[in-house]
């Protein structure tokens, strides 16, 4: 996560201890979007492009 935070600073970051995945805050145009991942490798390519990651689905 250390990693990510240097990648990445401003975007709030975490592991969710019950959920097991990787979480990201991300600003996307004018509103904040909550992406999640299986992997920080994953993580980091929903923060480069948050509006084309497909969780959640909506």
């Amino acid at each position: 996560m250390e990693e990510l935070r240097e990648q990445f600073p401003g975007v709030l970051l975490w592991f969710g201890l019950h959920t097991r995945m990787f979480w990201a805050l991300v600003q996307v145009a004018d509103s904040p979007r909550l992406v999640e991942a299986i992997t920080p490798q994953e993580l980091a390519a929903a923060i480069r492009e948050p509006w084309f990651w497909p969780w959640p689905l909506q």
